[in-house]
């Protein structure tokens, strides 16, 4: 299978935003109410991802397989409160589930990682909700570490999420 990487543009952001939907149904199925994930709505990540495309000092990178949008990642500096020390963040970093465990989210991270240390970058920050072993895996993986818990509302009901940092950029 061959995959493509590129970087986003504003063009993207309709297929970014069907692309993040769905993979918020595969991915969080079971840790986020049924309900909630079953009303997502397109409109509403088209909106923040022509935002995102528009925006200075962020990007997004794509992975395509046969011309379609699979995987992506966005990056930039951080924008979470606190930043646990890092100097840069991982805003969203999500693969359709069907091309799981084939290296793509790999590439798109180290990709990621390397662009933001060519910026002067030293650190990564990525948070992501308590619950995904899979994403604590991944970036156990990668050289992250947990530094800190959040916590936050969705539809009425409490969730905590966990910051892992990346410090060795060059490591990737």
């Amino acid at each position: 299978m061959t995959i493509e990487y590129v970087e986003a543009s504003p063009d993207d952001a309709e297929a970014i935003a069907r692309v993040h939907v769905t993979c918020w149904q595969e991915t969080y199925r079971g840790l986020l109410p049924d309900e909630y994930l079953d009303r997502l709505s397109f409109e509403s990540k088209l909106k923040i991802w022509q935002e995102a495309l528009a925006s200075q000092g962020n990007f997004v990178l794509l992975a395509r397989h046969a011309g379609v949008i699979v995987g992506f990642i966005s990056s930039g500096p951080v924008s979470s409160l606190p930043s646990y020390g890092a100097d840069g963040e991982i805003y969203a970093l999500y693969l359709l589930a069907g091309y799981h465990g084939q290296g793509i989210g790999s590439r798109l991270f180290r990709s990621a990682a390397k662009r933001w240390a060519g910026k002067g970058g030293k650190s990564l920050i990525v948070m992501f909700l308590d619950g995904n072993a899979k994403a604590a895996a991944f970036y156990n993986a990668h050289g992250g570490r947990e530094v800190g818990q959040g916590a936050y509302e969705i539809a009425g009901k409490p969730f905590k999420d966990l910051a892992f940092r990346v410090d060795d950029l060059a490591a990737l």
